[in-house]
């Protein structure tokens, strides 16, 4: 048996359609060769929930709040839930084999 800790990682990537965007958490002043015109940001501030479908817990939910750049273009959770508690029939968060993920996010401040 694997004894490694395993969870569930959630992120929110923006990408503007510019097909020089870099790796995620790729975070240099520039870009060889890119056009500095295609350099972006924006705030983006929300919350990413899992749903119980049991009425005595509640949803399982983080808080966003993050400057999106050309050079820094996702930003999550790489550890959002430990998989035993995702999977526990008592947390309600499993039904019929789905999970219900529900995510709000405002976007401010961009800059193009």
């Amino acid at each position: 048996m694997d004894n490694r800790l395993k969870s569930l990682e959630l992120m929110l990537m923006l990408n503007i359609g510019c097909p020089d965007i870099p790796e995620p958490g790729y975070k240099n002043k520039t870009l060889p060769g890119a056009d500095p015109e295609l350099y972006w940001s924006c705030r983006a501030r929300g919350s990413m929930m899992i749903i119980s479908r049991r009425a005595h817990f509640s949803c399982i939910k983080k808080e966003i709040d993050f400057k999106f750049t050309f050079f820094s273009a996702s930003s999550g959770y790489h550890n959002f839930i430990d998989f035993e508690e995702l999977i526990d029939p008592e947390n309600g968060l499993i039904c019929n084999d789905n999970v219900i993920f529900q995510v709000w996010i405002t976007v401010s401040e961009i800059e193009m």
